[in-house]
């Protein structure tokens, strides 16, 4: 699957022989393809504001808009599209949030690195303590930390039980 842009401003989405316009979006911000290639997240401004949708099934969905664009292209999808992990700057603070047809708020100060299918697990870095955690569920509550030198998500297994990452050492 891909997505393009045209510069009549006009968004495609192919999947093997089809090809289905999106829309219209003059001010695309960035895009990003789930692994199995069903859904397109993206973000648009529009209007003084920052729109994040996703794309799936011949369909538009709007899952938040914001004004401040200072994390709009902070986000992770799992590998089929389902559940996205996302920060909002608000009032001083990234606060991390999770949409899976519902928008949950998990909590202030997180990075999303990476998520399962259906979020049971996901991986966030704690922008406080600089450490690498995880959370079962989309649940602040059940964090734990995975290392303190993390530096950056190489890979990971589908269902996310298994990472691999660079850690600030190498």
């Amino acid at each position: 699957a891909m997505a393009m842009l045209t510069y009549d401003d006009e968004l495609y989405y192919f999947k093997g022989a089809s090809a289905e316009k999106i829309d219209e979006y003059e001010s695309l911000q960035t895009l990003k393809i789930s692994n199995d290639g069903s859904t397109v997240a993206f973000v648009d401004y529009d209007d003084g504001a920052y729109v994040f949708y996703t794309y799936a099934n011949g369909k538009i969905n709007e899952i938040c808009e914001y004004e401040n664009g200072h994390t709009y292209d902070s986000f992770v999808m799992s590998p089929n599209g389902g559940t996205i992990l996302y920060t909002v700057y608000e009032d001083g603070d990234n606060v991390l949030y999770a949409y899976n047809g519902e928008e949950i708020e998990i909590g202030k100060d997180f990075s999303p690195v990476a998520v399962s299918d259906g979020g049971k697990v996901a991986y966030i870095y704690d922008d406080d303590s600089d450490k690498l955690c995880v959370i079962k569920n989309l649940d602040e509550s059940t964090k734990e930390t995975v290392d303190s030198e993390f530096s950056r998500l190489t890979a990971l297994t589908t269902d996310a039980t298994a990472i691999l990452y660079r850690n600030e050492d190498g």
